[in-house]
């Protein structure tokens, strides 16, 4: 029975017994109604023992449950410390594994600068060997130019005389017919027949002996220039032969043989149909000393540029042309 059933039927024993005319009813529903408040009375007691129960329980389950919310926020933090860890530990291992590999490729790095540097110092030394082969080739070939002018002097005590003059006239004019592009070059003239019966390579037309560079000529000799110059006039190239050249399929190595220069003979100095390579002496802009350099002249970039050496590849400087 529970507490409010008990307090109902208390209530209705006691609305009874105030109805009661008879003095034995009125005993007996009184007895019954104390009988009734003690149910009552009991009741109460089981429901404030079982409220103490729930509210104890209560309690005890708030106390766990907060305890329970500690462990989990402190295994959340624990759990989110470790993961920072890790991610720390994972960053560190990938900085140790780059530095490691850093340290691998600056170890090759090295290693092929040392190569590169060998390379060099070897090709340095190529150059020069290679300089001062061509250096000794050109001494030797001024030596036999020399021998050979000077065998001209002593075999003709005059070489513009009727008969030397005769004897350049007709080997100037055969090299014309063999090369008409040569003999229209103003600046120097080769011819195959010697003076005197020896052979000379090349030599200067006698309109292009600079005045003070011969002895005021006798009767005889100044007569014999005087009839040597309309064979120089006859041979002078026409204006336009000095304007640029512009045609794309112009081959510049047999343009200069052409003109008779013999491209094979300069060893320092590489030629193709498009461009001219060799190694030239500048002033340098800020010491004013001479520097030797790597010049470029490239007619399909229309550019002639210059490099440290032969081996670099960044532009020094440089200008375009048309």
């Amino acid at each position: 029975m529970s507490l409010e059933h008990a307090e109902q039927e208390l209530e209705r024993l006691q609305q009874e017994e105030r109805r009661a005319q008879d003095g034995a009813d009125q005993a007996e529903l009184r007895d019954r109604a104390l009988q009734q408040a003690d149910v009552v009375e009991t009741e109460k007691k089981l429901y404030e023992d079982l409220e103490f129960k729930y509210l104890e329980e209560e309690s005890v389950w708030l106390a766990r449950r907060e305890e329970l919310s500690k462990e989990l926020a402190d295994a959340v933090r624990k759990h989110e410390e470790t993961v920072a860890r890790l991610q720390e530990l994972e960053a560190a291992a990938q900085v140790a594994e780059l530095e490691g590999s850093m340290e691998g490729y600056e170890e090759q790095r090295q290693a092929y600068l040392q190569r590169l540097h060998e390379g060099q110092a070897q090709l340095d030394m190529l150059d020069g060997r290679v300089d001062e082969l061509v250096g000794q080739g050109a001494a030797n070939l001024t030596g036999a130019s020399s021998t050979s002018l000077n065998d001209l002097d002593s075999n003709s005590s005059d070489p513009f005389s009727n008969s030397g003059l005769t004897s350049m006239e007709s080997s100037f004019c055969s090299y014309i017919e063999v090369k008409p592009r040569a003999a229209e070059d103003g600046k120097e003239c080769a011819y195959s027949g010697g003076v005197g019966g020896n052979n000379v390579d090349k030599s200067r037309c006698p309109g292009d002996v600079p005045p003070g560079s011969r002895s005021p000529p006798s009767g005889a000799s100044d007569m014999s220039l005087v009839a040597a110059r309309p064979v120089g006039n006859r041979q002078q190239r026409p204006l336009t032969r000095y304007l640029p050249i512009r045609a794309a399929d112009l081959d510049l190595r047999q343009h200069i043989e052409s003109a008779g220069h013999a491209v094979e003979l300069c060893r320092h100095v590489q030629v193709d149909g498009h461009s001219c390579r060799g190694e030239l002496r500048k002033a340098s802009a800020r010491f004013g000393n001479w520097q030797k350099r790597w010049f470029v002249f490239d007619r399909s970039s229309r550019t002639l540029a210059y490099y440290k050496s032969k081996r670099d590849t960044r532009v020094r400087g440089g200008i375009h042309f048309q």
